[in-house]
């Protein structure tokens, strides 16, 4: 059985229990984490440091989020966003989980830390770096196709986004991929494809925090999953379970912190 983690956002007690009650009642063989990890929340690191505990005895994979996108620019200076960016979004708060000290420094003294920042969390930084745009699950015919955000054009193939992509600041940023907020819009299936996602709050969509959203077709057939059900605005954490037969149920655990 695969589990697919949603959107943590430091919400490291959360993460925490989510998953001792998945593993203790399922039996799990790949971890898939949808991105986000970090920002807004208090424990970035400790997320990260679970994730890279959890991959020691699970198969593991790492979807990019934002989130992590604009920390790695800011980090490695890569210059895809505007300087400030990664702050306005929750960058702080993951920094404070690092270092109290480059904390104070970023935010009272507006110092550049990010050669600090890169060597004290170099374990972290090379997890994330591993991170890949999308992964495909194969299952009876169908492609489970995950990303952080799902895609943004559906008259183009899933594998070809950033082909389609117009705006060169779009492309840097690989909008369609952890940007884009189209896919649980979408009304008609796209061929084979199923797209599970998380990146946009399912409130936000007219939901609630405690049902992820399950987008299908006028026949019944599954065209997308949202399951980023809110956790860090007080909503909850959700693993979702995907047999070998395609089928899924939701687990989540309540904002813990």
């Amino acid at each position: 059985m695969i589990c697919i983690i949603g959107d943590i956002h430091g919400c490291i007690q959360t993460f925490d229990n989510l998953m001792n009650k998945i593993i203790n009642e399922y039996m799990i063989e790949k971890i898939i984490y949808v991105g986000d990890f970090i920002d807004r929340g208090y424990g970035s690191k400790e997320a990260i440091n679970m994730a890279i505990e959890l991959s020691k005895s699970y198969e593991t994979v790492v979807l990019l989020g934002n989130h992590e996108d604009m920390m790695l620019d800011y980090v490695y200076n890569e210059n895809r966003y505007d300087d400030g960016v990664w702050f306005y979004n929750g960058g702080l708060d993951t920094i404070r989980s690092f270092s109290e000290n480059l904390y104070n420094l970023a935010y009272f003294q507006q110092d550049d830390i990010r050669y600090e920042l890169r060597l004290i969390c170099e374990g972290e930084l090379n997890f994330l770096r591993k991170s890949k745009l999308f992964y495909e699950i194969p299952i009876r015919g169908e492609i489970f196709f995950v990303s952080h955000a799902g895609i943004e054009f559906p008259e183009v193939s899933p594998y070809n986004q950033l082909d389609a992509v117009k705006n060169e600041f779009d492309r840097k940023i690989k909008h369609p991929y952890i940007w884009a907020r189209n896919v649980d819009n979408f009304t008609k299936k796209i061929d084979n494809f199923v797209f599970i996602h998380g990146h946009t709050p399912v409130q936000y969509l007219g939901g609630s925090y405690n049902n992820p959203i399950v987008n299908r077709d006028r026949e019944g057939r599954l065209i997308s999953v949202n399951i980023d059900t809110g956790c860090v605005y007080g909503g909850y954490l959700t693993g979702m379970l995907l047999n070998d037969n395609g089928e899924f149920e939701f687990i989540l655990e309540r904002y813990r912190g």
